[in-house]
């Protein structure tokens, strides 16, 4: 099975994030696959394909490396593209991602304990995707840099966990299920 892990945003969240989409459909013609409103998300690792049996011990690594980091706040803004030459991706930011990126990162290791094999050639970039460029001209290119795009204020965020997903690839697009959910939580009481 393909999985990745994720942050995941509130429906509120998604469907401000799906009326800015809409204004951006309005205004760069051409071929881009926009993302699906009930996918947005800020990803955190791509792990690939995965082994169904390690689903267990990831979660389990992930409680573990994550153990007394509490929820965070974290603000959306700014509309742009990766790369700058060549767009392939148009996205949201995320404001000062410091503390995400902590968490990323602790999430990182715990992923790495649980499959040793993993290899992660990205680094972590804290961004809602809203659309893939199918095939990227100096013309989009342009046009982007043109955009008379205000990006709305967007409600904060507050990150409560780290989602474990599937993702199956179909011809309508990508369907995201998620399969473990890891909170964040100043303390764990056992009892």
């Amino acid at each position: 099975m393909r999985m990745f892990t994720a942050f995941e945003l509130p429906d509120s969240l998604k469907r401000a994030l799906g009326s800015f989409q809409a204004s951006l459909k309005q205004a760069i013609p051409g071929p881009v696959s926009w993302v699906r409103e009930e996918n947005f998300h800020i990803t955190a690792w791509f792990l690939g394909e995965t082994n169904p049996n390690d689903v267990a011990c990831i979660e389990a690594r992930l409680m573990d490396g994550l153990e007394g980091i509490a929820p965070i706040e974290v603000h959306l803004n700014g509309f742009a593209w990766m790369p700058r030459a060549n767009p392939r991706v148009l996205y949201i930011a995320v404001k000062d991602p410091r503390a995400l990126q902590d968490v990323a990162l602790k999430a990182k290791d715990a992923l790495l304990e649980a499959v040793p094999s993993l290899t992660f050639d990205k680094p972590f970039l804290a961004h809602v995707t809203l659309g893939r460029v199918k095939q990227p001209t100096a013309k989009l290119e342009a046009l982007l840099g043109r955009l008379p795009v205000e990006t709305p204020e967007f409600e904060p965020l507050v990150v409560q966990g780290i989602g474990l997903f599937e993702s199956n690839l179909s011809p309508t697009g990508a369907r995201y299920r998620r399969v473990a959910l890891v909170p964040l939580q100043q303390h764990r009481f056992i009892s």
